[in-house]
């Protein structure tokens, strides 16, 4: 049951009231997300094999951004996800396959922007001796199927990141086959447009 609330006595409705009585009425809020209406948000799903050489994602933004969804799966073998921020190791190969990025809200309302991050994949990420990851996932797949989330995009769990460069690395475990799963992410864009 409500209770009254006797401080709102003497005040005039807010405009944007959800009710014409001062003692329950509410201001109406949009529990949306802006940066999903104005186009800011974007996504991979990116479906990867892995024989013996682990794959790196090499995620590069010039401006801040907030992570907001990050799932692995694996329906094959298991495999082992790891991130690092560029501070922590060094780039070798060329990081020239282009992994494509989507915007999460395609409807003809939002903006037509494209996304200031770029990720490729092809090169290699070797962290300095003593440096542990940011974020570490173990995955097996038991019986057919597994799935991990471990950023989801429930309130509280995003996590604000700052403009650089991140390697996101898959690699197998362990297993004679290959390692088969799809890794996606969304995030969303700190830009003043």
């Amino acid at each position: 049951m409500t209770l009254k609330n006797p401080w709102r006595k003497g005040f005039a409705l807010p405009v944007l009231a959800s009710r014409a009585d001062v003692d329950y009425a509410r201001l109406e809020v949009d529990n949306g997300n802006t940066a999903f209406n104005e186009g800011k948000q974007f996504r991979i799903s990116h479906e990867y094999s892995i024989a013996e050489t682990p794959i790196v994602l090499r995620f590069e933004s010039p401006v801040d951004f907030i992570l907001q969804l990050q799932d692995l799966t694996c329906d094959l073998e298991a495999v082992k996800f790891t991130a690092f921020r560029s501070t922590q190791g060094v780039e070798s190969g060329v990081f020239s396959d282009v992994v494509p990025i989507y915007r999460v809200n395609l409807t003809a309302e939002t903006k037509d922007l494209d996304p200031l991050a770029g990720i490729t994949t092809g090169g290699v990420f070797t962290p300095t001796v003593g440096q542990v990851s940011v974020e570490t996932i173990r995955l097996r797949a038991g019986g057919g199927h597994a799935k991990s989330q471990t950023v989801t995009g429930a309130v509280g769990d995003e996590r604000g990141l700052s403009a650089g460069i991140y390697y996101l690395q898959i690699e197998r475990l362990d297993g004679n086959t290959n390692a088969e799963g799809v890794y996606s992410l969304v995030w969303e864009e700190k830009r003043n447009v």
